[in-house]
């Protein structure tokens, strides 16, 4: 518990969020979700267990990121 491929694969897909392909991303987790959930290796709490880690992971770093001493910025090109 939590499910780590749904963690990394969720994480992955945001990461990509801005990405030209981010619907394949996001097809992509969505598709690891469903085939955790299938093969019933894991219990079915795992699922929702790691969406869970997803959300209090990407709270965090906007938390983070948000008090910042100075804001990131990204160098062109």
């Amino acid at each position: 518990l939590p499910s780590m491929h749904v963690v990394l694969a969720a994480l992955a897909a945001w990461s990509l969020k801005d990405a030209p392909g981010r619907r394949w991303a996001f097809a992509w987790a969505a598709a690891v979700c469903l085939s955790t959930l299938t093969t019933k290796q894991p219990p079915i709490v795992d699922v929702p267990a790691g969406l869970a880690v997803v959300w209090l992971a990407l709270k965090l770093s906007e938390l983070r990121f948000s008090r910042a001493p100075y804001p990131l910025e990204v160098a062109p090109g």
